[in-house]
């Protein structure tokens, strides 16, 4: 599988742990695992055939997390899988909660390098955009532009922009290869120019 980098390889196969393969899916989890079914299903297949992968006893962990991040009984009977379908009905946002929750579980310093907030021209901008690409009967989500858009370095992953509602929620994230694509990206797409953002640190 190949990344962002023309002609660079994403070595599943060298991943030792679950948690190394899911920095792996980070990459491009929108080719690799659109939803949380389909994570899921790496993630068993490959602790099946590798018994050292530990992902099981992560799992218990990590439903543990999520059980008391949303407050929910001890008798709750489902698995960590659920609890995300529960909480995001859409199930195109649903991998980018999974890991702002991984995030929070494993206490990733993630680095803030940059923010824009966009004025409603500019998400309109995106909309319209969207609709000149999108299939109506197979649509390219998130057709919602951001209010906020944030751009993050993650230790072990790359840099990635990460999509916030109205309320403050992030609900989408996608990777490059630094941020200066992302400044780039971000004026192709949104109409942001790059001194529109707020700049917190240098990679």
């Amino acid at each position: 599988m190949y990344d962002d980098q023309p002609g660079k390889l994403i070595a599943f196969h060298g991943a030792k742990t679950a948690l190394e393969l899911l920095d792996l899916i980070r990459h491009r989890y929108q080719m690799f695992a659109n939803d949380i079914d389909t994570l899921n299903g790496i993630l068993v297949g490959y602790s099946m055939a590798r018994e050292e992968f530990g992902w099981y006893d992560f799992a218990g962990e990590f439903r543990r997390f999520l059980m008391e991040k949303y407050s929910l009984p001890e008798d709750y009977p489902f698995s960590w899988a659920t609890i995300i379908k529960e909480q995001v009905v859409n199930c195109e946002y649903q991998i980018p909660v999974f890991f702002e929750c991984l995030d929070a579980h494993r206490k990733l310093e993630i680095q803030l390098l940059g923010e824009a907030t966009l004025t409603q021209d500019q998400r309109y901008f995106d909309f319209k955009r969207m609709l000149r690409y999108t299939s109506v009967d197979y649509p390219n989500l998130p057709l919602k532009p951001p209010h906020v858009l944030k751009a993050v370095k993650i230790p072990g992953v790359k840099v990635h922009a990460f999509f916030y509602d109205e309320k403050g929620s992030k609900y989408y994230e996608q990777a490059f290869s630094d941020f200066e694509h992302i400044l780039a990206w971000g004026e192709q797409c949104f109409d942001v120019p790059e001194g529109q953002w707020v700049v917190h640190c240098q990679e």
